[in-house]
């Protein structure tokens, strides 16, 4: 795919999820989306009393006022045409930060794999094609600014790793962690994964600087056994929704009652105020992506173990596998990323799985601050399907869930409001 194509497509995915969302909040009335009021509310004292919510202004200290003050403008363009059109202005504020997590998608994709077209364009595509998102990012709701902040994180965290540190990319981090502490206390999870970064950086400097050898760790940590470890994940989390209802009455599981099957249908679809999933043959057609991705892993990991030989490179910074009679190199930039993502993953699976056992209640959404990270390894997974000769499965994903999303919106969305 030439350079001109690549941008051709990047700007059609861009301009639909934007088409979409635009939709999406067309056809959602005003205060029919999740805690709408609510926000609209601060957002309201922010505009008219100039007040800060939580600071000079008691009345409202649910959440940081970050996302209040960034939503005002959008409010005081709206309000010249009335109540109802400041609503649906912040909620164009909403979309358009979505595009934005998109267009940082890429970005990441491109820069950490360079070469590979169907990563960097799958990536934006999953998180714009995700209706759930879109009906999240397309309410009066903090979650939007959130997620963007993390897609920051995420971007800013590889170029520190990519690129190395400087005085740029620490005022960039330092009012990246701000921003998003600011806007919601979830953030707390990227200030302990940016410690883990840190942590794996200055082991990488003394590694350098000491001229310790490569070879002797990874005689120990393998790169298969990375494979290992993300292949085993993408298993488990694509067995969530494995389980029909009919399974479920044989094997005596309650199938409703499964967390981590709520969690699933959450996070890529239920509308209304979060009480309208869509039917299950929608999220078994949904589950096939992980499925897939798992068996990509899988693929990957195999050429691994086929022909395991190491060629080091003289300044111990990296390392090549010879896979197919190519050399593939892989950096210890590329495992430090992999870490990265994983442990943001992670935490964020213990935090959901915390509101949960406390009783504060748990919702597919709040994965969205790692729906980039996650994303990315679903398009390595694919990806190796595409290099096995499936030179197709782009446009099938891309058609398949444009499919779900139409669903989404007029079975499902349409009917519960009107």
């Amino acid at each position: 795919m030439t350079k001109d194509r690549k941008i051709k497509v990047l700007t059609f995915i861009l301009f639909f999820g934007l088409l979409k969302g635009l939709v999406f909040i067309s056809l959602v009335p005003v205060w029919q989306a999740p805690d709408e009021p609510a926000y609209y509310q601060e957002i309201e004292v922010v505009a008219m009393e100039h007040k800060i919510p939580g600071i000079n202004n008691p009345k409202f200290i649910d959440h940081p006022p970050l996302y209040y003050m960034a939503a005002t403008p959008f409010y005081l363009v709206g309000s010249f045409w009335g109540e109802a059109a400041s609503v649906y202005a912040i909620r164009v504020f909403g979309i358009l930060l979505l595009i934005g997590i998109g267009l940082i998608s890429y970005l990441i994709a491109k820069e950490l794999f360079p070469e590979s077209e169907f990563i960097q364009l799958m990536t934006p595509a999953l998180i714009l094609l995700n209706p759930q998102l879109t009906f999240i990012n397309g309410s009066v709701n903090s979650d939007s600014l959130l997620n963007f902040f993390f897609a920051l994180f995420f971007w800013q965290g590889t170029r520190l790793v990519k690129k190395g540190i400087d005085v740029k990319s620490v005022i960039f981090m330092t009012l990246v962690i701000f921003g998003g502490l600011y806007t919601k206390e979830r953030f707390l999870i990227a200030t302990y994964v940016l410690g883990l970064l840190l942590l794996l950086l200055t082991i990488r400097f003394v590694w350098r600087r000491f001229d310790l050898s490569l070879v002797s760790i990874v005689r120990k940590i393998r790169v298969i056994d990375v494979f290992v470890f993300l292949a085993s994940f993408f298993l488990i989390f694509s067995n969530l929704d494995l389980i029909s209802r009919e399974q479920a009455r044989v094997i005596h599981i309650s199938y409703d009652s499964s967390f981590g099957n709520y969690l699933f249908r959450q996070f890529w679809g239920y509308f209304g105020w979060l009480n309208i999933p869509m039917s299950q043959r929608e999220y078994e057609l949904i589950n096939w992506l992980p499925i897939l991705a798992s068996v990509g892993i899988m693929v990957g990991f195999l050429k691994l173990i086929s022909v395991p030989k190491y060629i080091f490179s003289k300044d111990n910074k990296a390392f090549s596998i010879v896979i197919d009679n190519k050399k593939r190199l892989v950096s210890s930039d590329h495992l430090i990323i992999y870490i990265f993502f994983v442990s943001s993953i992670i935490l964020s699976l213990i935090a959901v799985s915390q509101y949960e056992l406390y009783g504060a209640g748990s919702q597919g959404r709040y994965l969205f601050i790692i729906i980039i990270p996650f994303f990315i390894f679903i398009s390595i997974g694919l990806n190796n399907l595409a290099e096995a000769g499936n030179k197709r499965l782009f446009t099938f994903i891309f058609i398949g869930l444009f499919i779900i999303n139409f669903v989404a919106l007029f079975n499902y969305i349409v009917p519960f409001y009107y």
